[in-house]
């Protein structure tokens, strides 16, 4: 945790100084370390272990046998294998470089300088991006994918942007739940107020009927043989995982970015409707823990969103509070992600390869 919260930190005061022209490079110094960080990592997430022993079962077979042999999505699986000879923990690293790379583009295109920091602060600080990211690999690798998606899907090239979101099921097939909104740039413009409405109304249906949602999901799940083994998604309620006063902040914080929509550009406006779907996965907080998974795709667009959001306002005392609500919010959820049952043991300690 010490490790995490430091170089964050100073990620972070590296950018802000990026940001107000006193350190030039700053904000490019600070993805390197995030890269660094990613790349040392040894043992640490709840996935880490298996991932490698995957690897090591992947990378003894032919390539035709391993991914016959494997319930896991057969990209993930071919990547592996042409990792053989080198070793599980370099395949780590490139990915984690590459992971890193695809962030700071997202960041770099979508943020007004002068706000970078504020979004770096999000991508590092809020647990269910970098800190969960560290930990499951493939899903990680298919948002990362699913970003690049997005100049695509911006400038309405549906063909590249499909190919893209099929590259990523092949990492993770979840994936597969953002491909009807590479669609969402021919939405017209008239229609955005009705679309993120809906997605409200949607989410108060999904959460006052969550024992209907899970018998639905259930049955979604067991339809299809590629995905069935996901099933075990449905109705895996927690007691460590509860709607409370985050997921009202968040939910709070999702409709201001929404209700900003008409001071955005034609870009933004897109970019925050798709943030806007993530409200429809936070019901599975209580009634499908791991099914709230699949609202990370959509998630990960709070990082630019907010700023965006937050330059929308006029007034300093207002843009000024509402970051001080971020970061305070942040932090809690950030201190309060490893005294989390879950994720204590796994994530309290940084253990590096030199450790090893």
């Amino acid at each position: 945790m010490i490790v995490i919260f430091i170089i964050g930190s100073i990620c972070v005061f590296f950018t802000y100084l990026s940001d107000r022209g006193l350190l030039k490079g700053g904000f490019e110094m600070s993805f390197i370390l995030i890269a660094l960080i990613s790349v040392i990592r040894y043992n640490y997430g709840n996935d880490y272990p298996s991932y490698a022993e995957m690897f090591d079962s992947f990378s003894q077979l032919p390539l035709v046998t391993a991914i016959n042999s494997s319930r896991t999505e057969f990209g993930w699986t071919t990547l592996c294998w042409l990792f053989r000879g080198l070793s599980f923990q370099i395949m780590v690293a490139v990915l984690s470089v590459f992971e890193s790379v695809i962030f700071y583009f997202l960041i770099k295109k979508n943020v007004e300088i002068g706000k970078r920091w504020l979004a770096l602060f999000l991508y590092v600080f809020t647990p269910t991006l970098f800190l969960v990211q560290l930990s499951m690999m493939r899903q990680t690798l298919a948002i990362t994918i699913i970003l690049l998606s997005l100049p695509f899907i911006l400038k309405q090239k549906i063909i590249p942007a499909a190919i893209l979101v099929f590259i990523a099921y092949t990492f993770h097939t979840s994936a597969l739940v953002f491909l009807p909104f590479i669609f969402i740039g021919y939405l017209p413009k008239q229609m955005y107020l009705y679309f993120w409405l809906s997605t409200i109304i949607i989410t108060i249906i999904i959460f006052l009927n969550s024992v209907y949602m899970v018998n639905i999901l259930s049955l979604m799940f067991s339809l299809n043989d590629n995905i069935e083994y996901y099933n075990a998604y449905a109705g895996n309620e927690s007691d460590v995982a509860k709607l409370g006063l985050g997921s009202l902040i968040s939910i709070i914080l999702i409709v201001l970015s929404c209700m900003s929509i008409k001071k955005q550009n034609s870009e933004n406006m897109i970019i925050i409707l798709l943030l806007s779907v993530s409200l429809l996965f936070l019901p599975f907080v209580e009634i499908g823990v791991n099914i709230r998974r699949l609202g990370y795709y959509f998630d990960v667009f709070m990082i630019v969103a907010f700023p965006m959001m937050i330059n929308s306002f006029r007034s300093k005392l207002i843009s000024n509070s509402l970051i001080l609500v971020v970061v305070i919010f942040t932090f809690v959820q950030f201190f309060g992600f490893f005294y989390n049952e879950i994720w204590t043991e796994s994530y309290m300690t940084f253990n590096t390869i030199f450790s090893i």
